[in-house]
């Protein structure tokens, strides 16, 4: 099954936990699009840790048009916050 949640605003972190607990919790959705999402570069690592803790759930993820940062700044490293 696909999810698409794009053009939404998804920046909260308490949403980015919701969708973390769905990554985990589903046994239907393989396709997930968090397009155009206002996701951070703390999001995003987070929710990808999920789906390295768990790498049969999500077989397709779509993450672009999300903030992934500008002048080359490092992504977090997951679970802790950016500079």
């Amino acid at each position: 099954m696909k999810l698409r949640l794009s053009h939404i605003d998804l920046s909260d972190s308490k949403v980015v936990e919701m969708i973390q607990e769905l990554i985990v919790k589903s046994e239907a959705i393989c396709h997930l699009d968090l397009s155009w999402s206002s996701l951070s570069p703390q999001h995003m690592a987070n929710l990808l840790q999920t789906m390295i803790e768990h790498p049969h759930k999500i077989r397709h993820l779509n993450l672009s048009f999300n903030f992934v940062g500008r002048d080359k700044q490092e992504v977090p490293k997951p679970g802790k916050e950016a500079p």
